[in-house]
């Protein structure tokens, strides 16, 4: 599936085609499968990834006195991109959504409680898209993410998983960035608007605009080069007390990630930095070139698999055809330690078993035997994988002569990446499960064929003919 991302800054616009895990700049709306549009304030309302329609954008037109320098910019390329490409479908993926996972505690502010609850006055986080592909690109349990750019923040994450971050109700929160205050007492804001007369409007730009390292070098423009020395020792200054107060977030630190213009260029400024957070112990240091692109393609993705297969599933990884097969390492039912890419070089037929899906009727069992005999017959390896006891599931096999190897997944680990995972009913009750997932691998390992929630049996013609193909 080729993705366009649309990536609308407040003063730039990037655009990007990928397929996989390859991206390529591009210069407008190009044709693609999908368009997958960053966002960045998705408020308490967007959790994840969302399919565009009439409502979501009045929802983000919404949000945008939270961000105005963004969701407004967002909504003008959602639709120019409708224009261009009339009938391909538009996902927004959302910056606050990867800080959902913020505590109570983290994510509160001590204000009254109709601000919170009428009004939403609550801690959201951003750039959590760039946070995510950091925290994808740096084995870590204790990890601090410097995203340092035209926007600043700092972000704990702790198990993969946003404990805190410095930004908060907006983009405007947290530390100094290029044309952004950071935080300012909310009393200097009283006063200037009570006893100096300065207008909201004014005030509004002042901050977003005339601030930051802008405001602190006279005839500067806020990028980090032109900054004054004042400007940059502000600016380490606060973003070392950020780097230590999201390190107790997480409990210590055990790497210190720079990402963005500034965090990956400016290297003096990275340095004096750790330098100053050096009293924290021992930790890494990595610098993490930004990729938002893959992360907003990859969510894209997912959504897009999930529609098509019932909104409460979703796929870790997205299996997409013509791409190299993922590789994984499973006990198989023989007890033998069983590689898919061991088949290299012969078509394979993976098949992903939902939990409580044993072939316990007849008929459902013949149909399973009968088209996977014909995989068989047709040269291809037939693999099962078992996110429920393999034992249970051989009982099944032998008593129906079922041709196929089972490979055993009891923590559900290669399933939940690489399957559909979500809630399904059986037998009356709710429960989390893996649905139906086929993937035939051709002979060289790449993706000849991948089908979500389908029974083989069902679909053994469509299989037979890419095994024909391969």
């Amino acid at each position: 599936m080729d993705v366009l991302v649309v990536n609308a800054g407040s003063t730039s616009l990037k655009l990007h085609l990928v397929h996989g895990d390859q991206s390529h700049p591009v210069e407008d709306f190009v044709v693609a499968d999908a368009v997958g549009h960053r966002v960045v304030h998705g408020g308490r309302r967007f959790a994840g990834p969302t399919l565009v329609d009439e409502e979501v954008e009045r929802e983000i037109a919404a949000l945008s006195v939270l961000a105005p320098l963004h969701n407004r910019r967002a909504l003008e390329e959602i639709r120019r991109a409708r224009e261009a490409l009339p009938g391909v479908p538009q996902v927004a993926v959302f910056d606050t959504a990867f800080h959902r996972t913020m505590s109570e505690a983290a994510s509160t502010y001590a204000i009254p409680e109709r601000w919170r609850e009428e009004w939403d006055v609550h801690r959201y986080g951003f750039h959590g898209i760039s946070v995510q592909w950091a925290a994808s690109q740096v084995e870590a349990e204790r990890l601090v993410v410097c995203h340092l750019g035209g926007g600043c923040s700092v972000t704990a994450v702790r198990g993969g998983r946003s404990v805190d971050t410095t930004m908060g109700f907006s983009p405007l929160d947290g530390v100094p960035m290029a044309t952004r205050s950071g935080s300012v007492d909310p009393a200097a804001l009283v006063y200037l608007l009570r006893e100096k007369h300065l207008s909201v409007d004014d005030l509004e730009h002042g901050l977003e605009q005339e601030s930051g390292l802008l405001g602190l070098s006279a005839g500067g423009s806020g990028d980090v080069r032109e900054a004054s020395p004042l400007a940059l020792d502000v600016f380490v200054h606060r973003v070392a007390g950020a780097v230590a107060a999201m390190s107790a977030a997480c409990g210590g630190i055990d790497v210190l990630a720079f990402t963005g213009g500034i965090g990956e260029n400016a290297t003096d400024v990275r340095d004096r930095v750790v330098e100053r957070v050096r009293f924290l112990g021992e930790f890494r240091v990595e610098i993490v070139p930004a990729r938002e692109e893959l992360v907003i393609a990859e969510e894209t993705r997912r959504l897009l698999v999930r529609c098509e297969c019932g909104r409460s599933d979703y796929a870790a990884t997205v299996v997409t055809e013509g791409e190299p097969a993922p590789d994984f390492t499973l006990t198989s039912d023989a007890g033998e330690s069983v590689s898919l890419s061991d088949f290299r070089g012969k078509p394979v037929v993976l098949y992903f078993y939902p939990k409580d899906d044993t072939p316990g009727c007849t008929a459902q069992a013949c149909g399973i035997r009968d088209a996977y005999g014909e995989f068989e017959r047709a040269g291809a390896v037939v693999l099962g994988v078992s996110p429920d006891s393999v034992k249970r599931h051989v009982k099944f096999r032998e008593k129906y002569g079922l041709p196929f190897t089972l490979l055993a997944d009891p923590e559900h680990e290669v399933a939940e990446r690489y399957g559909v995972w979500g809630e399904k009913k059986f037998a009356g009750r709710q429960y989390m499960g893996i649905n139906r997932s086929t993937f035939v691998i051709a002979p060289d390992g790449t993706v000849a064929k991948a089908m979500y929630d389908v029974k083989p049996a069902e679909h053994a013609d469509d299989v037979l003919a890419v095994l024909a193909a391969a």
